[in-house]
């Protein structure tokens, strides 16, 4: 008990430490999600805040085949556990969903944050919803996405790091 009850404190410490700041360029842990993010079709998450308070996400999202555009992106982080139970594994719950404007779509991810390798790795179930299908039941698909920061770029000769 002792553990989660540290790791809740931590959690809350570190989000706390993220809200208001400007975004890293690498997210380094699952209680510190603000950064960039690369999904399994080299999209990128960018997470640029998360309140301290209420766990929301905000940033935006580029799709792989639309490298320009930024469409926003919205959501929550929940790091916290139920007080008296451990239920031997633990992970930070996510959740995010973009709307891709003029294309008239949706999607929503849906997973958690687990540390797999050393790296920070978001494991999504997601939902993507088209005004547009062949058939009635076809406007809704469901994907899996698995999202791992980008790595940070070395500065350029001469620039900081």
């Amino acid at each position: 008990m002792k553990h989660l009850t540290l790791r809740v404190a931590t959690v809350g410490v570190l989000l706390a430490l993220s809200a208001g700041f400007a975004p890293s360029i690498q997210a380094q842990d699952c209680t510190d999600l603000v950064g960039r993010w690369t999904t399994n079709t080299t999209a990128t998450v960018n997470i640029d805040q998360v309140d301290s308070k209420t766990g929301r996400i905000q940033g935006s999202y580029q799709p792989a085949s639309l490298r320009e555009r930024k469409f926003p992106l919205t959501g929550f982080v929940n790091a916290a556990t139920e007080k008296g139970k451990d239920a031997g594994h633990y992970a930070v719950t996510v959740s995010f969903a973009v709307s891709f404007q003029e294309f008239g779509g949706i999607t929503a991810w849906t997973g958690t944050c687990q540390i797999k390798d050393g790296v920070p790795t978001l494991e999504t179930q997601d939902l993507i919803a088209a005004p547009n299908a062949d058939a009635a039941w076809a406007h809704v698909i469901a994907n899996h996405d698995t999202l791992v920061p980008l790595k940070r770029e070395a500065p350029a000769e001469g620039e900081d790091g």
